[in-house]
Protein backbone atom coordinates (compact mmCIF):
# COMPACT_ATOMS: atom_id res chain seq x y z
CA UNK A 1 0.00 0.00 0.00
CA UNK A 2 1.51 3.38 -0.99
CA UNK A 3 0.60 6.56 1.24
CA UNK A 4 0.32 9.82 -1.13
CA UNK A 5 0.44 12.71 0.79
CA UNK A 6 1.21 16.51 0.56
CA UNK A 7 3.16 19.19 3.21
CA UNK A 8 2.62 22.84 2.55
CA UNK A 9 5.01 25.57 4.29
CA UNK A 10 2.48 25.98 7.18
CA UNK A 11 3.16 25.82 11.27
CA UNK A 12 1.44 22.63 12.12
CA UNK A 13 0.11 22.10 15.81
CA UNK A 14 0.84 19.09 17.62
CA UNK A 15 -2.34 17.35 17.93
CA UNK A 16 -3.60 13.84 18.06
CA UNK A 17 -5.55 12.39 14.95
CA UNK A 18 -8.41 10.15 15.09
CA UNK A 19 -9.98 7.79 12.67
CA UNK A 20 -12.60 5.52 12.65
CA UNK A 21 -11.83 4.78 15.99
CA UNK A 22 -8.23 4.60 15.68
CA UNK A 23 -6.22 7.51 17.69
CA UNK A 24 -2.47 8.18 16.70
CA UNK A 25 0.07 9.45 18.78
CA UNK A 26 0.61 13.31 19.19
CA UNK A 27 2.45 14.47 15.98
CA UNK A 28 2.74 18.14 13.69
CA UNK A 29 2.11 15.77 10.86
CA UNK A 30 -1.46 13.98 9.70
CA UNK A 31 1.04 12.02 7.39
CA UNK A 32 2.88 10.55 10.75
CA UNK A 33 -0.62 9.64 12.41
CA UNK A 34 -1.94 8.28 9.09
CA UNK A 35 1.80 5.95 8.69
CA UNK A 36 0.78 4.82 12.47
CA UNK A 37 -3.09 3.93 11.37
CA UNK A 38 -2.57 2.56 8.15
CA UNK A 39 0.76 1.13 8.11
CA UNK A 40 1.61 1.94 4.32
CA UNK A 41 4.75 0.33 2.81
CA UNK A 42 5.87 3.40 0.81
CA UNK A 43 5.04 6.79 1.44
CA UNK A 44 5.33 9.58 -1.26
CA UNK A 45 5.19 13.21 0.31
CA UNK A 46 4.80 16.18 -2.43
CA UNK A 47 6.96 19.22 -1.59
CA UNK A 48 7.86 22.11 -3.38
CA UNK A 49 11.52 23.89 -2.73
CA UNK A 50 9.73 26.04 0.18
CA UNK A 51 8.66 23.20 2.03
CA UNK A 52 11.03 20.92 2.05
CA UNK A 53 13.39 23.78 3.47
CA UNK A 54 10.49 23.95 6.47
CA UNK A 55 9.64 20.45 7.01
CA UNK A 56 11.88 17.57 5.41
CA UNK A 57 13.93 17.35 7.92
CA UNK A 58 11.76 17.46 11.06
CA UNK A 59 9.67 15.16 9.48
CA UNK A 60 12.18 12.62 8.40
CA UNK A 61 12.79 12.30 12.21
CA UNK A 62 9.00 10.72 12.87
CA UNK A 63 8.91 9.14 9.61
CA UNK A 64 10.66 7.55 6.52
CA UNK A 65 9.24 8.50 3.19
CA UNK A 66 10.38 9.71 -0.49
CA UNK A 67 9.97 13.44 -1.45
CA UNK A 68 8.53 14.06 -4.79
CA UNK A 69 9.60 18.40 -5.58
CA UNK A 70 6.39 19.73 -7.06
CA UNK A 71 6.12 23.83 -7.93
CA UNK A 72 3.84 25.82 -6.59
CA UNK A 73 1.47 25.85 -9.00
CA UNK A 74 1.55 29.29 -10.17
CA UNK A 75 0.76 28.61 -14.41
CA UNK A 76 -0.83 26.06 -15.61
CA UNK A 77 2.25 24.41 -16.78
CA UNK A 78 3.39 23.73 -13.17
CA UNK A 79 0.30 22.17 -12.49
CA UNK A 80 0.78 19.53 -15.16
CA UNK A 81 4.72 18.98 -13.62
CA UNK A 82 2.83 18.27 -10.81
CA UNK A 83 0.90 15.48 -12.48
CA UNK A 84 3.26 14.13 -14.21
CA UNK A 85 5.70 13.65 -11.38
CA UNK A 86 3.44 11.63 -8.88
CA UNK A 87 1.95 9.53 -11.84
CA UNK A 88 5.11 8.70 -13.07
CA UNK A 89 5.94 7.38 -9.10
CA UNK A 90 3.04 5.01 -8.64
CA UNK A 91 3.47 1.75 -10.01
CA UNK A 92 0.74 -0.13 -11.56
CA UNK A 93 -2.10 -1.79 -9.82
CA UNK A 94 -0.79 -0.47 -5.99
CA UNK A 95 -3.75 0.04 -3.06
CA UNK A 96 -3.20 3.68 -2.35
CA UNK A 97 -4.02 6.05 0.12
CA UNK A 98 -4.41 9.74 -0.51
CA UNK A 99 -4.14 12.66 2.20
CA UNK A 100 -4.84 15.54 0.67
CA UNK A 101 -5.14 17.45 4.43
CA UNK A 102 -2.15 20.25 3.83
CA UNK A 103 -2.90 20.63 0.01
CA UNK A 104 -2.79 24.04 -0.99
CA UNK A 105 -4.99 25.73 -3.83
CA UNK A 106 -5.40 23.50 -6.44
CA UNK A 107 -3.37 20.64 -5.24
CA UNK A 108 -6.55 18.83 -3.57
CA UNK A 109 -8.17 19.26 -6.83
CA UNK A 110 -4.90 18.00 -8.64
CA UNK A 111 -4.69 14.83 -6.60
CA UNK A 112 -7.99 13.76 -7.45
CA UNK A 113 -7.78 14.33 -10.72
CA UNK A 114 -4.59 11.99 -10.24
CA UNK A 115 -6.57 9.54 -8.56
CA UNK A 116 -9.35 8.95 -11.20
CA UNK A 117 -6.34 9.09 -13.85
CA UNK A 118 -4.42 6.38 -12.05
CA UNK A 119 -7.78 3.88 -11.43
CA UNK A 120 -8.25 4.00 -14.95
CA UNK A 121 -4.57 3.76 -16.84
CA UNK A 122 -2.76 1.75 -13.88
CA UNK A 123 -5.39 -0.35 -12.28
CA UNK A 124 -4.59 1.36 -9.16
CA UNK A 125 -6.78 1.03 -5.91
CA UNK A 126 -7.72 4.04 -3.97
CA UNK A 127 -8.67 3.08 -0.52
CA UNK A 128 -8.80 6.34 0.95
CA UNK A 129 -9.04 10.30 0.13
CA UNK A 130 -8.13 11.66 3.96
CA UNK A 131 -8.43 14.92 5.34
CA UNK A 132 -7.65 15.69 8.55
CA UNK A 133 -10.49 18.33 10.02
CA UNK A 134 -8.64 20.23 12.51
CA UNK A 135 -11.59 22.87 12.79
CA UNK A 136 -13.72 19.91 13.74
CA UNK A 137 -10.95 19.17 16.79
CA UNK A 138 -12.78 18.56 20.43
CA UNK A 139 -10.70 17.82 23.13
CA UNK A 140 -7.79 18.32 21.04
CA UNK A 141 -8.16 15.32 19.00
CA UNK A 142 -8.62 15.81 15.23
CA UNK A 143 -11.13 13.44 13.06
CA UNK A 144 -9.36 12.36 9.74
CA UNK A 145 -12.46 12.23 7.04
CA UNK A 146 -12.83 9.56 4.39
CA UNK A 147 -13.81 11.81 1.43
CA UNK A 148 -13.47 8.66 -1.21
CA UNK A 149 -17.09 8.52 -1.26
CA UNK A 150 -16.98 11.37 -3.41
CA UNK A 151 -14.83 9.91 -5.50
CA UNK A 152 -17.04 7.56 -5.95
CA UNK A 153 -19.30 9.96 -7.14
CA UNK A 154 -17.26 9.68 -10.55
CA UNK A 155 -18.04 6.28 -10.86
CA UNK A 156 -21.63 7.05 -10.25
CA UNK A 157 -21.39 9.46 -13.17
CA UNK A 158 -19.28 7.20 -15.48
CA UNK A 159 -21.98 4.61 -14.61
CA UNK A 160 -25.58 6.41 -15.21
CA UNK A 161 -23.84 8.45 -18.51
CA UNK A 162 -22.87 5.17 -19.68
CA UNK A 163 -26.18 3.44 -19.87
CA UNK A 164 -28.07 6.75 -20.40
CA UNK A 165 -26.10 7.38 -23.35
CA UNK A 166 -24.73 4.05 -24.64
CA UNK A 167 -27.35 1.37 -23.14
CA UNK A 168 -24.63 -0.28 -21.06
CA UNK A 169 -25.47 -1.11 -17.66
CA UNK A 170 -21.95 -2.94 -16.60
CA UNK A 171 -20.54 -0.84 -14.78
CA UNK A 172 -23.91 0.71 -13.38
CA UNK A 173 -24.87 -2.73 -12.16
CA UNK A 174 -22.00 -3.77 -10.54
CA UNK A 175 -21.76 -0.58 -8.49
CA UNK A 176 -25.25 -1.27 -7.25
CA UNK A 177 -24.66 -5.15 -6.63
CA UNK A 178 -20.94 -4.01 -4.38
CA UNK A 179 -22.54 -2.05 -2.32
CA UNK A 180 -25.32 -4.33 -1.55
CA UNK A 181 -22.43 -6.75 -1.05
CA UNK A 182 -20.79 -4.37 1.29
CA UNK A 183 -23.53 -3.33 3.67
CA UNK A 184 -23.58 -6.69 4.63
CA UNK A 185 -19.81 -6.36 5.48
CA UNK A 186 -19.62 -3.41 6.91
CA UNK A 187 -19.89 -3.90 10.96
CA UNK A 188 -21.07 -0.27 10.70
CA UNK A 189 -23.76 -1.01 8.13
CA UNK A 190 -25.66 2.45 7.42
CA UNK A 191 -26.32 5.63 9.56
CA UNK A 192 -28.99 3.70 11.57
CA UNK A 193 -26.61 0.75 12.49
CA UNK A 194 -29.21 -1.70 11.70
CA UNK A 195 -30.55 -1.32 8.11
CA UNK A 196 -29.38 -3.73 5.73
CA UNK A 197 -30.73 -3.35 1.87
CA UNK A 198 -33.61 -5.75 0.42
CA UNK A 199 -33.36 -5.19 -3.52
CA UNK A 200 -30.80 -3.33 -4.75
CA UNK A 201 -28.83 -6.46 -5.88
CA UNK A 202 -31.64 -8.14 -7.40
CA UNK A 203 -32.16 -4.41 -9.63
CA UNK A 204 -28.46 -4.29 -10.36
CA UNK A 205 -28.62 -8.13 -11.74
CA UNK A 206 -31.70 -7.58 -13.49
CA UNK A 207 -30.59 -4.18 -15.19
CA UNK A 208 -27.57 -5.87 -16.34
CA UNK A 209 -29.15 -8.87 -17.87
CA UNK A 210 -31.67 -6.08 -19.32
CA UNK A 211 -28.42 -4.27 -21.14
CA UNK A 212 -27.48 -7.92 -22.66
CA UNK A 213 -30.94 -8.64 -24.20
CA UNK A 214 -30.27 -5.32 -25.68
CA UNK A 215 -26.81 -5.46 -26.56
CA UNK A 216 -28.60 -8.61 -28.82
CA UNK A 217 -31.76 -7.32 -29.95
CA UNK A 218 -34.36 -9.99 -28.09
CA UNK A 219 -37.14 -8.05 -27.63
CA UNK A 220 -39.38 -10.56 -25.78
CA UNK A 221 -36.30 -11.30 -23.56
CA UNK A 222 -36.42 -7.50 -22.80
CA UNK A 223 -40.11 -7.48 -21.99
CA UNK A 224 -39.66 -10.24 -19.77
CA UNK A 225 -37.17 -8.96 -18.41
CA UNK A 226 -38.37 -5.29 -17.87
CA UNK A 227 -41.75 -6.47 -15.85
CA UNK A 228 -39.57 -7.82 -13.12
CA UNK A 229 -37.15 -5.06 -12.58
CA UNK A 230 -39.90 -2.37 -12.51
CA UNK A 231 -41.30 -4.56 -9.50
CA UNK A 232 -37.71 -4.89 -8.13
CA UNK A 233 -37.01 -1.25 -7.89
CA UNK A 234 -40.44 -0.49 -6.17
CA UNK A 235 -38.45 -2.60 -3.40
CA UNK A 236 -35.22 -0.70 -3.58
CA UNK A 237 -36.92 2.93 -2.89
CA UNK A 238 -36.30 1.96 0.64
CA UNK A 239 -32.83 0.80 0.49
CA UNK A 240 -31.94 3.89 -1.89
CA UNK A 241 -33.65 6.16 1.50
CA UNK A 242 -31.51 4.06 4.15
CA UNK A 243 -27.99 3.97 2.22
CA UNK A 244 -26.58 7.16 1.82
CA UNK A 245 -23.39 5.42 -0.44
CA UNK A 246 -26.50 4.48 -2.95
CA UNK A 247 -27.91 8.07 -2.81
CA UNK A 248 -26.59 9.00 -6.67
CA UNK A 249 -28.92 6.54 -7.59
CA UNK A 250 -32.52 7.63 -6.50
CA UNK A 251 -32.84 10.34 -9.30
CA UNK A 252 -31.90 7.31 -11.64
CA UNK A 253 -34.76 4.52 -10.24
CA UNK A 254 -37.71 6.79 -11.39
CA UNK A 255 -36.15 6.91 -15.23
CA UNK A 256 -34.93 3.34 -15.37
CA UNK A 257 -38.75 2.48 -14.34
CA UNK A 258 -40.02 4.24 -16.95
CA UNK A 259 -37.84 2.76 -19.66
CA UNK A 260 -38.38 -0.85 -18.61
CA UNK A 261 -42.59 0.14 -18.31
CA UNK A 262 -42.36 1.21 -21.96
CA UNK A 263 -40.41 -1.85 -23.21
CA UNK A 264 -43.31 -4.38 -20.78
CA UNK A 265 -46.12 -6.32 -22.38
CA UNK A 266 -48.78 -7.66 -20.53
CA UNK A 267 -49.73 -9.85 -22.54
CA UNK A 268 -48.94 -13.46 -21.95
CA UNK A 269 -48.58 -14.38 -25.96
CA UNK A 270 -46.07 -12.13 -26.96
CA UNK A 271 -45.64 -12.73 -30.74
CA UNK A 272 -49.24 -12.30 -31.23
CA UNK A 273 -49.74 -9.18 -29.84
CA UNK A 274 -50.07 -5.75 -31.20
CA UNK A 275 -49.01 -4.41 -27.46
CA UNK A 276 -45.65 -6.04 -28.51
CA UNK A 277 -45.08 -3.89 -31.33
CA UNK A 278 -45.40 -0.90 -29.55
CA UNK A 279 -43.10 -2.10 -26.62
CA UNK A 280 -40.27 -2.84 -29.77
CA UNK A 281 -40.80 0.71 -31.11
CA UNK A 282 -39.71 2.35 -27.54
CA UNK A 283 -36.46 0.13 -28.20
CA UNK A 284 -35.92 0.76 -31.07
CA UNK A 285 -36.06 4.84 -29.84
CA UNK A 286 -33.99 3.92 -26.66
CA UNK A 287 -31.24 2.62 -29.95
CA UNK A 288 -31.49 5.76 -31.11
CA UNK A 289 -31.10 7.88 -28.24
CA UNK A 290 -27.78 5.68 -27.09
CA UNK A 291 -26.51 5.64 -30.76
CA UNK A 292 -27.15 1.45 -30.88
CA UNK A 293 -27.42 2.51 -34.59
CA UNK A 294 -26.95 -1.35 -36.19
CA UNK A 295 -29.84 -2.70 -33.08
CA UNK A 296 -32.09 -0.25 -34.35
CA UNK A 297 -32.06 -1.09 -37.99
CA UNK A 298 -32.08 -4.37 -37.51
CA UNK A 299 -34.94 -4.35 -34.93
CA UNK A 300 -37.02 -1.79 -37.56
CA UNK A 301 -36.79 -4.20 -40.15
CA UNK A 302 -37.99 -6.83 -38.30
CA UNK A 303 -40.58 -4.66 -37.18
CA UNK A 304 -42.15 -4.31 -40.60
CA UNK A 305 -41.76 -7.73 -41.36
CA UNK A 306 -44.42 -8.39 -37.65
CA UNK A 307 -46.66 -5.83 -38.60
CA UNK A 308 -47.43 -7.16 -42.04
CA UNK A 309 -47.96 -10.37 -40.29
CA UNK A 310 -50.48 -8.79 -38.61
CA UNK A 311 -52.05 -7.19 -41.47
CA UNK A 312 -52.75 -10.68 -43.04
CA UNK A 313 -53.44 -12.76 -39.99
CA UNK A 314 -49.68 -14.82 -40.47
CA UNK A 315 -47.96 -16.32 -37.16
CA UNK A 316 -45.34 -14.05 -36.37
CA UNK A 317 -42.83 -16.72 -35.76
CA UNK A 318 -43.54 -19.19 -38.22
CA UNK A 319 -45.19 -17.24 -41.06
CA UNK A 320 -42.51 -14.39 -41.63
CA UNK A 321 -41.56 -15.57 -44.90
CA UNK A 322 -44.66 -15.09 -46.36
CA UNK A 323 -44.97 -11.35 -45.09
CA UNK A 324 -41.68 -10.57 -46.56
CA UNK A 325 -42.16 -12.07 -49.84
CA UNK A 326 -45.37 -9.68 -50.31
CA UNK A 327 -43.09 -6.76 -49.15
CA UNK A 328 -40.14 -7.48 -51.56
CA UNK A 329 -42.64 -8.96 -54.53
CA UNK A 330 -43.03 -7.15 -57.17
CA UNK A 331 -46.66 -7.85 -58.17
CA UNK A 332 -48.86 -4.68 -57.26
CA UNK A 333 -51.99 -6.43 -56.91
CA UNK A 334 -50.21 -8.04 -53.59
CA UNK A 335 -48.35 -5.01 -52.68
CA UNK A 336 -51.91 -2.80 -53.02
CA UNK A 337 -52.96 -4.45 -49.57
CA UNK A 338 -50.20 -2.28 -48.05
CA UNK A 339 -49.89 1.03 -47.43
CA UNK A 340 -47.70 2.89 -49.48
CA UNK A 341 -45.41 4.25 -46.57
CA UNK A 342 -44.79 0.55 -45.63
CA UNK A 343 -43.59 -0.60 -48.81
CA UNK A 344 -41.36 2.46 -49.16
CA UNK A 345 -39.58 2.27 -46.09
CA UNK A 346 -38.87 -0.91 -46.24
CA UNK A 347 -36.73 -1.06 -49.26
CA UNK A 348 -35.23 2.10 -47.50
CA UNK A 349 -34.17 -0.27 -44.24
CA UNK A 350 -33.01 -3.25 -46.51
CA UNK A 351 -30.47 -0.86 -48.66
CA UNK A 352 -29.36 0.61 -45.42
CA UNK A 353 -29.65 -2.97 -43.06
CA UNK A 354 -27.56 -4.57 -46.11
CA UNK A 355 -24.71 -2.24 -46.53
CA UNK A 356 -23.97 -1.88 -42.40
CA UNK A 357 -24.08 -5.70 -42.22
CA UNK A 358 -21.34 -5.83 -44.96
CA UNK A 359 -19.45 -3.52 -43.02
CA UNK A 360 -18.58 -2.05 -45.88
CA UNK A 361 -17.26 -4.35 -48.15
CA UNK A 362 -19.78 -3.85 -51.53
CA UNK A 363 -18.48 -1.28 -54.52
CA UNK A 364 -19.66 1.49 -53.21
CA UNK A 365 -20.78 1.65 -49.68
CA UNK A 366 -21.89 4.56 -47.58
CA UNK A 367 -19.77 6.69 -45.44
CA UNK A 368 -20.47 6.59 -41.97
CA UNK A 369 -22.45 9.69 -41.29
CA UNK A 370 -24.48 8.97 -44.40
CA UNK A 371 -25.44 5.75 -43.03
CA UNK A 372 -26.22 7.12 -39.01
CA UNK A 373 -28.41 9.53 -41.05
CA UNK A 374 -30.61 7.27 -42.47
CA UNK A 375 -30.64 4.76 -40.15
CA UNK A 376 -32.27 7.50 -37.62
CA UNK A 377 -34.46 8.83 -40.29
CA UNK A 378 -35.91 5.80 -41.56
CA UNK A 379 -36.07 4.16 -38.19
CA UNK A 380 -38.42 7.19 -37.13
CA UNK A 381 -40.50 6.34 -40.21
CA UNK A 382 -40.84 2.61 -39.07
CA UNK A 383 -41.71 3.80 -35.10
CA UNK A 384 -44.71 6.47 -36.47
CA UNK A 385 -45.53 3.38 -38.78
CA UNK A 386 -46.35 1.22 -35.86
CA UNK A 387 -47.35 3.79 -33.29
CA UNK A 388 -50.27 5.25 -35.72
CA UNK A 389 -51.63 1.88 -36.87
CA UNK A 390 -51.72 0.03 -33.91
CA UNK A 391 -54.62 -0.23 -31.60
CA UNK A 392 -53.92 0.98 -27.95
Amino acid sequence: MILLSVIGTGSYTKVKYQFDGREAEETNYVVKAIKDIFNPEKIFVLMTEESEEKHKKELEQVCDFESIRIQVGKNEEELWDMFSAVVEKVPEEQEVIIDITHGFRSQPMILLSIAVYLRVTKNVKIKHILYGAFDAKQNEVVPIFDLKPFLDLIDWSFAIDGFLKRGDASLLSKIVIDLHNSAYKDPKRSENKSYLPKGLKSVGSKLNTLSNALSVSRSKEVSDIAKKLTKEIDKAYKDVDNLKQVRPFKSLLDRIKDIANKFSVSSNDYFSSEESMRAQAEIIEFYLETKQYQRAITLARELLVSKVCFMFKFDLLTEREKAEEILNSKDSSQQNQIEEDIIKTWRNLVNVRNDINHAGMRTNPNPSDSIIEQVEKHCKKVIDIIKTTTSN
